[in-house]
């Protein structure tokens, strides 16, 4: 069978109204939010009802078999419980850590965000990239070799350079200045962890993903968390350090058969580095639009306990990433097949409508429960981040759209269309950070950051669109 919808497949050998592959077409189409079928599916469905249920159970078991469902049910499911779990591990270190504290670490995390995109100057894109279209084990070991070669030097060179940084320069002091020293340290172990988690989504090996994604959810509740409770920030710090060490023996294990010894050729470092010289700008302007906001935040003079607020509001807003990131892996390796003959436009085209759905019910329901929960578990100290949550899930759709077009964009070969995504946003986000921290504040930048996720989400949209009319 074609790489075309497992239903539709299904629906071409089986055209009898009353059949499970049709329910199964009728089902799928639902899901992926094709209006046009809607009125045909109802009225069948009726007719189906006269003669049994029967076929209803059989459409309802294949259609859970079907290797495309159980792949994204397995890596959201994943994912989620990897949010989840990382929900929990900063809702108990909020508890466990003085405001103080709790602040640094968002600070600290904040900055690793920039620091990771130098590292690996967007490398792991490159390799997933070309590891998809690749055909024989030989060349995917060669550009998996290459691309682990190219991100231990560049992240190396990025961890001497903050050091300097970091104990020269006046803008940091006491226990934050020796947080960032100490985390920054582990930024190669970090960066190759995100090469070997691309390999996988790379190459369609999902039950692998699954793994690699929870226990990113698992192993740093486990390693920081006892380890805070007893050392406070120190523990923070050694926690912090030991998961990102057994996370990246999780990554070598998962894609030892591409580490083999091989000999690398030029052509490959030379296709890998020109990828990555363009995605890196868009990267780095991404990365620091995450986190732009809090440092401005930190910059202007707000106090720790204000980017605490806004760092707990973030935390929630932001979990429902892992939706548009778990559907584009699982549709990666069929858009980056399809990159060359425009057969990549109804994958991109499921992924996106079914981004907008979910982001837009999920925000509903942050927006409503996330408050009740601070209010309750937190305590009022932490109230002030429940007006800052419902500011950020106004732009919760347009972040979703941003991380589905990025997946796109890097599966289709054309960073170029990331780059425009991310001069648009960073250049709004600054601009409106700038003008309204100093009034508004938090809420401010609340505000600024939904309408850069705005403006960045309609130039790839247009820039997608344009693409399809033309080429």
């Amino acid at each position: 069978m074609s790489r075309i919808s497992f239903a539709s497949g299904l629906a071409n050998r089986a055209p009898d109204p009353c059949s499970g592959s049709t329910m199964i077409k009728g089902i799928a189409q639902e899901w992926f939010g094709t209006s046009v079928l809607r009125g045909l599916v109802r009225p069948r469905a009726a007719q189906c009802e006269k003669t049994g249920v029967g076929s209803y159970e059989q459409a309802v078991r294949t259609l859970l078999i079907s290797p495309r469902v159980q792949a994204i049910a397995g890596i959201v499911g994943a994912s989620g419980l990897q949010i989840l779990l990382l929900a929990i591990l900063s809702l108990l270190l909020a508890r466990v850590l003085t405001i103080e504290d709790f602040g640094i670490t968002r600070i600290v995390t904040a900055y690793m965000v920039v620091l990771t995109m130098f590292g690996h100057v967007c490398m792991h894109d490159a390799v997933s990239s070309f590891v998809a279209r690749v055909a024989t084990m030989e060349e995917k070991s060669e550009y998996v070799t290459a691309g682990s070669k190219l991100v231990v030097i560049s992240s190396s060179i990025v961890v001497a350079a903050f050091q300097i940084i970091v104990f020269s320069g006046p803008w940091w002091t006491g226990r934050l200045q020796s947080a960032l020293a100490v985390v920054a340290l582990f930024l190669p172990v970090l960066s190759l962890t995100l090469v070997y988690t691309a390999v996988l989504q790379s190459i369609g090996s999902h039950k692998r993903l699954g793994v690699a994604v929870l226990l990113g959810g698992v192993i740093p509740l486990v390693c920081i968390l006892p380890f805070s409770s007893v050392w406070s920030l120190t523990g923070w710090i050694v926690g912090r350090g030991l998961s990102y060490l057994l996370l990246l023996f999780v990554g070598v294990f998962l894609v030892r058969e591409f580490l083999r010894v091989v000999r690398v050729s030029s052509a490959v470092y030379a296709r890998l580095r020109a990828f990555a010289r363009v995605q890196i700008v868009s990267g780095i302007l991404s990365m620091c639009m995450q986190s732009a906001d809090i440092l401005i935040l930190e910059r202007f003079g707000a106090s720790l306990s204000e980017v605490a607020m806004y760092g707990l509001a973030a935390l929630f807003a932001r979990s429902i990433l892992f939706v548009p990131g778990a559907l584009g892996r699982v549709y990666f390796r069929e858009l980056a097949e399809g990159a060359m003959g425009r057969a990549y436009e109804k994958p991109a085209i499921r992924l996106l409508s079914v981004v907008s759905a979910v982001s837009i019910i999920l925000s509903v329901l942050i927006a409503v429960c996330v408050p009740l929960l601070v209010e309750r578990f937190y305590g009022v100290e932490y109230l002030g981040s429940v007006p800052i949550l419902r500011v950020m899930c106004v732009g919760i759709a347009f972040n979703g759209l941003w991380s589905a077009l990025s997946t796109i964009n890097t599966a289709i070969n054309k960073p170029s269309f990331a780059v425009a995504m991310s001069v648009g946003g960073v250049c709004t986000s600054i601009a409106f950070l700038v003008m309204l921290i100093p009034t508004y504040g938090s809420i401010g930048a609340a505000w600024a950051m939904n309408a850069a996720y705005a403006a960045g989400t309609a130039i790839g949209l247009w820039l997608l669109y344009s693409k399809e009319e033309h080429s």
